[in-house]
């Protein structure tokens, strides 16, 4: 009975495949991928998949409009590759339609927000030195997030902040609110900063936060340490 359930299931499948390939002038299938993807303003490079309804080797390309995307590249299955430039005004929308014979074509939209402001009325540093806090520092990231989200930021204000991942390595990133969308993103300004695995210094300290007042540089500052 096991070897004939085995037989069953491997007849079904390949007459599945078969289908596939039999119905594909008379049926159109799906792309699936997500609605929309967002990016900073100083990303360059997005990867997103998708699924095609009926797997075979169809060819997929994909179009746009946008004068922003310089390129699109769908040679690797399931993968489309955008590049994008540096957005140095608002916030920017863009349509790729993706498409490929016997399928229906499918729509992605691509979000990039704009600059923040080159001097800021008032910048926020959050400055987390160590892990062992580490759901404190993100709840306190939490709360500053919905506090933007509700639009107390504005666009003339900055929330910048150090961070570690690990007792070795930290980054400094951003978080940043579109006016247009209403939405809050956390934007990473320099990764993989080798802290070395010590307690920090009073001088490695001030440096840390020299470079968060060059990144976000404003006509007030608050600091907020644990």
């Amino acid at each position: 009975m096991r070897y004939l359930l085995n037989l069953l299931l491997i007849v079904s499948t390949l007459f599945t495949l078969q289908s596939c390939k039999n119905n594909k002038n008379s049926v159109t299938y799906n792309i699936y991928i997500t609605d929309r993807v967002v990016c900073a303003m100083d990303s360059t490079l997005l990867e997103v998949e998708y699924t095609l309804e009926c797997e075979d080797t169809v060819r997929v390309d994909a179009t746009t409009d946008a004068e922003w995307i310089s390129s699109i590249d769908t040679s690797s299955r399931g993968l489309v590759v955008i590049t994008v430039a540096q957005n140095d005004g608002e916030t920017r929308n863009a349509d790729i339609t993706l498409s490929a014979k016997g399928y229906n074509p499918a729509k992605l939209r691509v979000t990039q927000y704009g600059a923040p402001p080159a001097v800021a009325t008032h910048t926020l540093m959050y400055f987390f030195c160590g892990t062992s806090l580490s759901r404190y520092f993100r709840t306190n990231l939490e709360d500053a997030t919905l506090a933007i989200k509700s639009g107390i930021l504005s666009n003339s204000n900055r929330v910048i902040f150090f961070r570690q991942t690990n007792t070795s390595v930290g980054y400094i990133g951003e978080l940043c609110y579109d006016v247009v969308s209403g939405e809050c993103y956390e934007r990473k300004i320099e990764e993989n900063i080798v802290v070395g695995g010590k307690q920090l210094s009073p001088d490695d300290m001030g440096e840390y936060i020299r470079k968060m007042s060059e990144y976000a540089p404003a006509h007030r500052y608050g600091i907020v340490m644990a």
